[in-house]
């Protein structure tokens, strides 16, 4: 309803109103762990989130308020990051590999909000990373490291954001980050990388 902004501070989930006033931690019950990347469900009544309280980075949802909190994945392997929820409120999509989209390939996982094994959306040959569904929940939108491995160079377009076609299955070129050619035609990628998407919610714009 655009009232409140769930944030993480200090290892913990935070709740503010959009007004301003006082901060309320839903998770500081969970002592050590780690929770992070919070994520309000599109009506509201339930937050994803990251948490590391099963000795690895997976996804939990729990209400809104903080109450019954609850796993939905149970990767061992590889560390879950950045969940966003599908428009029907059923399917959480996340990253998996690394803390962030900076190490490891990653890639784009979808789970069920009850859990199960979850279902890959792009392959390992992608660097993807900051998924964002389309209010029609057809597209998912998400950045991509396009440069080779171990080049952190942002002048070479690092990043670029890409869209997935859940139907087809097509991935295309939203950015691409190639500038002019410059001094007599030997070129550079362009200092334009592109990350974090963001959609409207009537779908027309994108942020980034």
């Amino acid at each position: 309803d655009g009232r409140t902004i769930a944030f993480d501070m200090v290892g913990d989930i935070w709740t503010v109103p959009i007004a301003g006033g006082t901060a309320r931690s839903l998770t500081a019950s969970a002592g050590i762990a780690l929770d992070f990347h919070a994520s309000f469900s599109p009506e509201g009544a339930q937050i994803a989130f990251i948490s590391d309280r099963d000795g690895q980075n997976n996804i939990w949802v729990m209400n809104a308020d903080g109450s019954n909190p609850r796993q939905v994945s149970r990767q061992r392997e590889k560390r879950m990051a950045l969940p966003t929820w599908t428009p029907d409120g059923n399917y959480i999509i996340a990253r998996t590999g690394g803390d962030s989209n900076n190490d490891g390939r990653g890639e784009l996982w979808m789970w069920h909000v009850d859990g199960g094994t979850g279902v890959r959306l792009t392959s390992d040959s992608l660097n993807a990373s900051w998924p964002e569904v389309s209010p029609d929940g057809r597209f998912v939108f998400f950045e991509e490291i396009v440069s080779i491995p171990g080049d952190r160079n942002p002048a070479r377009g690092l990043y670029q954001l890409r869209r997935l076609d859940r139907e087809t299955g097509r991935i295309a070129e939203i950015t691409n980050g190639v500038g002019p050619l410059q001094d007599g035609g030997g070129g550079r990628r362009s200092s334009g990388g592109t990350i974090a998407p963001a959609i409207s919610p009537d779908g027309r714009w994108l942020a980034f």
